[in-house]
């Protein structure tokens, strides 16, 4: 009974040490201003958010069981890089987060969705997009259409600085 009282306080130890690193700022964790991470999964995001004054942050390959939705507490975040990853990872993010963005970055982020861009980051003053495949990026309905001039195009009224880059590979023989 000793040797289960002892795993027990041990284990309570854990937990008590978990939820004090989880709910406590890091030591010196309001001085970073901008961080990146590959890879990223739930435990890196965690992490992330204890940086509470990031302005900046770039995120590479995000795990497919990801979610960004944490970095809504990321008050002061205003310049979001993501490389390699899927659009629908950071779209509850922006739902909530998004009007607070200065500077949006998406490099090969695979089903882009421009009209939600426009309707969720409007505070957006400059905006990059780079793509190795055109089919990455998703526009607005028919907008190849003869009548095309006539849809709505996404507003971007902030926006400063655009900068679209899409090239393709074409096969070698």
């Amino acid at each position: 009974t000793a040797k289960l009282a002892e795993a027990s306080s041990q284990t309570h130890k854990e937990v008590l040490m978990e939820d004090l690193f989880r709910n406590r700022p890091l030591r010196n964790s309001g001085q970073l201003k901008s961080f990146g991470c590959a890879n990223v999964t739930d435990e890196h995001i965690n992490l992330i958010c204890m940086f509470y004054n990031l302005t900046s942050l770039v995120l590479s390959n995000i795990t497919p069981s990801c979610s960004l939705a944490a970095l809504r507490y990321l008050n002061r975040l205003k310049n979001l890089t993501l490389i390699r990853s899927r659009f629908s990872d950071v779209e509850e993010f922006l739902k909530v987060s998004g009007n607070q963005l200065i500077c949006l970055n998406l490099v090969d982020v695979f089903g882009t969705n421009f009209t939600f861009i426009s309707q969720n980051c409007r505070s957006l003053e400059c905006f990059h997009l780079f793509f190795s495949r055109l089919e990455h990026l998703i526009l607005p309905a028919n907008y190849r259409d003869v009548d095309s001039h006539s849809l709505p195009v996404p507003e971007f009224p902030l926006v400063v600085t655009l900068q679209l880059y899409i090239t393709e590979h074409s096969a070698r023989g």
